[in-house]
């Protein structure tokens, strides 16, 4: 019985074994398909997003100011007090009124109200217009303005954090592609040195080799095998940082797939700061904040005019012992035209505002100076950076070839005895520094074409921002 029970166990985990084998499949990203994890990674873009809903919201409460409002509303106390003490009131009315661009504001008071022994109606029209502050669309739809202004500045900003994150993608791909270079040629060094110790190993033996080459040989061993150890670490290093940046599950098996060809990069610095300045959204944005902060000016100047208001008023009103005939019967109307003002006669606080608001629009055009020559600035750098990184490729592509006709040489020589392993040793390290330093130069030459994309401000499209 118990053999059999031991038959079953042994046969459902053979079943089970080739899925625990399996694992979970890698996730092979690509250099599109990066960009797109980028584009959608939410938890990275949380902060912009959020920022732009909140600029939406306030631009919806700023447009509810010119919607048609109705306002119910109730009254009900008590007065006492002699003859003109009324007891309990109870009253109830609605208020409709719609504000429109020049200012104007329309309201439309219909109530009713019974007080002791008698009950009230009243309809009142109020038509009030600013005549010096406040007159004007623009001054009354500033709000609305503010708004949108708010609302593209969050786009723009949601743009370059957009652009921000698929910079670090790149670069993250970019780096898990060295590092995996890096590992190979590890690797291959590993199995050069490895080769090295067994032949100086058997010409100990024989005589051909004295105990401290052995002892060098298997060092170098040592010195190898660690450095392919840091090289794996580095590797899965790039691996969480990537995961990180593309908000993916940290347990997650990643491959990646990108081009490390390279082409050479053929524009001139003229046509590279052309394009800059007619693509890159920061221009763009501080030349939008000039605008606004000229439009904040010119409300500040219109602030300095004293609050004067033309009002037109109309009441019809009734009383009456019974309710229905308060509205029918015995009616009063009355009209008054006026105008109304108030305010400081100094006025510091709007001097003060409109002061501040000249040294805003002054600040914002020098910032737009100096965010034209960031943009140029940026521009020659990526330029710079790519000429190194090529200068550098064709250095190491001959540093390379030298490192293996060295290394070859020595080769010869240790295996037909005319030398020691000291220089085949050395020889191993040039031709591995070698080649790490020429995919390193590769891979920046790489990641420099993106930086100079985004220099030029063409890496992603620019969204559409209305106004």
């Amino acid at each position: 019985m118990k053999q059999t029970h031991r038959h079953r166990l042994i046969w459902l985990a053979c079943l089970c074994l080739p899925f625990l084998l399996l694992g979970e499949e890698p996730l092979l990203i690509t250099l599109e398909k990066g960009i797109n994890l980028a584009v959608n990674a939410k938890r990275r873009l949380a902060a912009p997003l959020d920022a732009i809903t909140q600029s939406q919201i306030n631009l919806e409460f700023a447009e509810s100011d010119f919607d048609f409002k109705i306002v119910p509303k109730i009254d009900t106390g008590y007065g006492g007090g002699g003859r003109v003490g009324e007891g309990l009131t109870v009253g109830a009315g609605v208020e409709l009124s719609q504000r429109f661009w020049p200012g104007t504001r329309l309201a439309l008071r219909p109530s009713t109200l019974k007080a002791a022994d008698h009950h009230e109606s009243n309809f009142q029209v109020i038509l009030s217009q600013p005549l010096l502050r406040g007159f004007g669309r623009e001054y009354s739809r500033a709000g609305i303005l503010a708004a949108e202004y708010g609302n593209r500045s969050a786009m723009r900003s949601f743009y370059l954090a957009e652009v921000r994150l698929i910079q670090q993608t790149i670069q993250g791909l970019y780096e898990i592609a060295k590092q995996e270079a890096f590992v190979a040629l590890e690797k291959e060094a590993v199995e050069r040195i490895r080769k090295l110790c067994r032949g100086t190993k058997a010409k100990e033996k024989i005589g051909f080799c004295d105990p401290l080459d052995a002892n060098r040989a298997d060092t170098e061993l040592k010195s190898a095998e660690d450095s392919l150890n840091q090289a794996l670490d580095r590797l899965q290093d790039a691996k969480d940082n990537l995961r990180n940046t593309l908000a993916l599950p940290l347990d997650l098996p990643v491959e990646v797939d990108v081009p490390i060809t390279y082409e050479p990069v053929k524009i001139s610095l003229d046509e590279a700061t052309t394009i800059a300045l007619g693509h890159r959204i920061e221009l763009v944005q501080a030349q939008d904040q000039v605008r606004e902060s000229m439009r904040l000016c010119r409300l500040a100047k219109n602030n300095l005019w004293p609050d004067v208001n033309l009002v037109l008023d109309y009441t019809s009103f009734a009383r009456d012992e019974i309710f229905t005939r308060a509205f029918t019967r015995r009616r009063q109307n009355r009209w008054g035209l006026g105008v109304t003002t108030s305010g400081d006669i100094d006025n510091v606080s709007g001097t003060a505002n409109f002061d501040r608001a000249l040294m805003a629009t002054e600040d914002a055009k020098r910032n737009v100076e100096q965010v034209h020559d960031n943009i140029i600035l940026d521009v020659r750098r990526a330029l710079r950076a790519l000429n190194r990184a090529l200068e550098k490729i064709d250095v190491q592509e001959e540093q390379i070839q030298n490192a293996f006709n060295g290394f070859h040489l020595a080769n010869l020589k240790f295996v037909h005895g005319l030398a020691n392993n000291f220089d085949l040793v050395q020889a191993e390290k040039n031709l591995r520094s070698a080649q790490t330093s020429y995919i390193a130069a590769i891979i920046e030459y790489k990641v420099g074409e993106f930086n100079l994309l985004i220099s030029l401000g063409t890496l992603a499209d620019k969204p559409c921002i209305p106004g």
